[in-house]
Parts: structure tokens; C-alpha cells; sequence
């Protein structure tokens, strides 16, 4: 955490402490989860929360007295200061364990979604971090308690999940809102995929590089055809033509990864590592001969990826129809379909080529 936030912005480590049932284990069992609280600023908004007394708190202490409307307080004397009065009804200070329930089964609130957070829970964070009109981002909305507590708390808010299925969730549990008086629209961004335009611009490169599991390159100006590098800086380019790439263009390429970090480069060819990657929807045989010519005479590995490899061939599919082939005996198969709103289904199938097909 401190990596991502920075360690001079750590401001408090909260202990969630809640009861539940526990089975018979071999261990003390989890009773509590941790929030760590970061902030970007050394100024920032601390609106400090209170919990009640408990009803009997102050009668039996002679400590407290009531004022003439029956209200219980005490002194309180600090060094320089003139007494004040502290009541009862003002509540006591939190410290960094709160005790909250988890949702129970039964709970009015429970929707269903297995990472479920009470309510009560997000109220806290979010009413002592922020006030009314500020703007509350939960990158992983799940099932929506952060904006939906949000949103009845006055804030502004945005909600994000790669999960459009946790989407649709926190989009069903804020509609419920939506008959209330002061209620504010909002609006449903799903991602709806189209391949023939994003090949149209960079988007594609990027794309591609991310499913591949490397850093893309977003800077302007001259790339030198290095669209992004993988963990280690080793260089990637992506080519969406679909014509197959010739030989020319790898000539280009040994240039551009040499030119990008020699020292990497010529520490790659020592070691047999993997100087570089390109991926194509095809590659002509002088391209591929030439790579087989770099790996056996000058210890040059580039290392050739389909875009078929990357992303499957359903991401293509206009139609809604694939056809695949089997060899003959039983499969174990997994189809998953996306609609154009982005939301999906699966179902896992057992086939018997030759014979019949059974659903699990």
C-alpha cells in the first residue's frame, strides 16, 4: 500500500471488528478486516465521528450533572483553558477499532453480492473523509454500497467494476432511489466493444499490448514502432494489418529496440533472452526464416505472437455463430456469450462426439 499511496501519506490503520458465527477450528478464526486510511495532502478533511453512551452512562457517575433541561454533562478543565461543558448527548470519540455488524443473513439491506460491506460501514468512511457536494470514487464498486451510500449522503460519485454483471447490480439498487423526491439522475457507462473501430486508431495498440500483459506506450510524438514493453522493458510492436508482415519490417524493428535501450538489448543476446516481440494477424515466411536465421547465428530471439493467441476469435464475430472442431471421445467445454449492452452468460458443457450432448 505504501508503494501505491506513498508512506508519508499513511494516516490511520482501522481495525473493523464485527461477530459471527464460527465453526470448530485449529486457529483463532478472522473477526476483523483492516482499512488503511491514505490521504494525498497533509491538509484534509477529518470530520471526526462519535458513537452514543450507553443509557445509563453518566447517572451513576458524580462526575456528571443535568442542566435544567435534564441534558447529563460533566467539566471539562485542560491547562490554560476555562472549563466547558461535555454532555453526554455529544457522544463519545472513535478510536481505530470500530465495532460495526456485518450484514446477517435476514438483514433488509442484504442483496446478495458475496463481497457485500454494511452500510453502516461506508457511512463512516465516507461522512469523516468527506463533505456534502465532494465527489467519493470506488474503483471496485462491486454491488454498489459505496455510491449508494454516496448518493443518499449528498455526495457526487463514480463507481467502477470490470464486472459489468456488478454494474447492472449497483445500477438496480440506485434505481430504487430514483422514486425518492431528491433523488439525482446519473448515468451508465457499460463498454460496448467494437473491433473494426478500435482497429481504426491507437486504441488498438494499446489494447493488444494490455491483453498481453505489457505497459503500452501513450506518449506522443515518435514511437519508433515500440508500442509498449512487458514488465522487464523488453520492447513490443503491434501490427494491425491483416496482410502477413515481411521482412522489411523486422529490419525496422532491430533498429527501433536497439536505439530503445541498448544496455537491455545487448543484455538480452548475452543471456538468450527474448530481445522483443511482435504481434501480427500474420507473418510472411522471409520474416519468419529471418527470426529462425537471428536465434541460430547473431543469439537475437524475437519472439512472434498471433493476435488470434491474444484475443479469441469470438471477439471478431459479428454473427453470434462458431464453429470448432473435436477429435472424437469426450470434451469439457466452456461457452460464454456477451450481448451488445456487455453483459454475459456462460455454461459448461459436456460433449461426446458421436454421441449425444449432456448440459451439467
Amino acid at each position: 500500500m505504501n508503494k501505491i499511496f506513498g508512506r508519508n501519506n499513511f494516516r490511520n490503520e482501522i481495525v473493523w471488528s464485527y461477530k459471527r458465527y464460527t465453526a470448530k477450528s485449529k486457529k483463532f478464526q478472522s473477526l476483523h478486516d483492516t482499512i488503511f486510511w491514505y490521504s494525498k495532502e497533509t491538509e484534509y478533511i477529518f470530520n471526526e465521528p462519535r458513537e452514543e453512551y450507553g443509557k445509563n452512562s453518566g447517572i451513576k457517575d458524580s462526575h456528571y450533572k443535568q442542566d435544567e433541561e435534564g441534558n447529563w454533562y460533566r467539566m471539562q478543565k485542560r491547562k490554560g483553558e476555562e472549563p466547558y461543558k461535555v454532555y453526554l448527548s455529544d457522544g463519545k470519540r472513535v478510536g481505530d477499532v470500530w465495532e460495526i455488524p456485518i450484514i446477517n443473513a435476514s438483514a433488509k439491506e442484504r442483496i446478495g453480492y458475496p463481497t457485500q460491506k454494511p452500510e453502516a460501514l461506508l457511512q463512516r468512511i465516507i461522512e469523516c473523509s468527506t463533505n456534502e457536494g465532494d465527489i467519493v470514487l470506488d474503483p471496485f464498486v462491486g454491488g454498489g454500497t459505496t455510491v449508494a451510500v454516496a448518493d443518499r449522503l449528498n455526495r457526487k460519485w463514480i463507481g467502477i467494476d470490470q464486472s459489468v454483471m456488478a454494474i447492472k447490480v449497483t445500477d438496480l439498487r440506485l434505481k430504487k432511489r430514483q422514486n425518492e423526491l431528491f433523488a439525482k439522475p446519473y448515468e451508465v457507462i457499460l463498454p460496448v466493444f467494437d473491433f473494426e473501430k478500435l482497429k481504426e486508431g491507437k486504441d488498438f495498440e494499446i489494447w493488444i499490448v494490455e491483453k498481453f500483459g505489457g505497459i503500452p506506450n501513450t506518449k506522443g510524438g515518435k514511437d519508433y514502432g515500440i508500442d509498449g514493453h512487458t514488465d522487464y522493458g523488453t520492447p513490443i510492436q503491434v501490427k494491425k494489418w491483416k496482410k502477413a508482415i515481411g521482412r522489411e519490417m523486422l529490419d525496422t524493428f532491430l533498429t527501433a529496440i536497439a536505439r530503445d535501450n541498448k544496455y537491455l538489448f545487448e543484455q538480452n543476446k548475452k543471456e538468450g533472452q527474448i530481445c522483443g516481440f511482435i504481434i501480427g494477424f500474420e507473418f510472411s515466411k522471409d520474416l519468419i526464416n529471418e527470426v529462425a536465421r537471428l536465434k541460430n547465428k547473431e543469439n537475437i530471439l524475437i519472439e512472434l505472437k498471433y493476435i488470434k493467441d491474444i484475443i479469441p476469435d469470438i471477439i471478431m464475430d459479428k454473427t453470434g455463430v462458431q464453429e470448432k472442431k473435436f477429435k472424437e471421445g469426450e470434451h469439457n467445454i466452456a461457452v460464454q456469450a456477451v450481448d451488445k449492452k456487455g453483459l454475459s452468460g456462460s455454461d459448461k458443457l459436456k460433449i461426446k462426439v458421436g454421441g449425444k450432448t449432456e448440459q451439467e
